[in-house]
């Protein structure tokens, strides 16, 4: 009986939500149909024959993607454009932006590009991390960074420098194996 009290109030809200949540607003019908997105529009081409891996957005106005082979496209008044030459020939997989002048994108095999406004130019990458592929950085503000990659490998931006950080699964890994060898002898 609990669990066919729970279905019922369960699928009650779906109802009230998806189906009644439109009348508390004020919304017609007509209103509620143009709000429903059913399905993806292709509505740009990139410029360039790359695969893109990620974007961000500084306003409506303008954005920045990054892909395979170092692309970079830039957004500006409605249309992309690609950086070309890049300052990196490496897939980069992420791009954030701490700050409306300062952009930041990090890649395959550790790279790090920083943007200032003018330009993007590579940042040496932290001992530590040359073979990682960095997949995602993310900002909390201008001087606290985040990078994470394969291989559990993090990186940490203070607002100076990057520098690589320590994964708390790396520190389990090496103290099981340091007690396997031990068990050993």
């Amino acid at each position: 009986m609990g669990r066919e009290r729970y279905m019922w109030i369960r699928n009650f809200l779906l109802f009230f939500i998806v189906l009644g949540g439109g009348l508390l607003d004020g919304c017609s019908q007509e209103a509620q149909k143009t709000q429903t997105i059913t399905s993806w529009e292709h509505v740009v081409a990139s410029p360039l024959n790359h695969t893109l891996f990620g974007a961000t957005f500084l306003s409506a106005e303008e954005g920045w993607a990054v892909g395979e082979r170092g692309a970079i496209l830039h957004y500006y008044a409605g249309k992309w454009e690609p950086l070309e030459p890049s300052p990196t020939d490496k897939h980069l997989f992420s791009v954030a932006f701490p700050s409306a002048e300062e952009g930041w994108a990090v890649g395959a095999w550790g790279t790090f590009l920083r943007y200032d406004r003018k330009e993007w130019k590579t940042v040496e990458t932290p001992p530590g991390l040359e073979t990682i592929n960095l997949g995602k950085v993310v900002f909390t503000s201008p001087d606290n960074g985040w990078a994470v990659g394969d291989s559990a490998g993090i990186a940490h931006y203070d607002g100076h420098r990057w520098q690589k950080a320590e994964a708390p699964i790396m520190r389990l890994v090496q103290e099981h194996q340091q007690e396997a060898n031990t068990e050993q002898y």
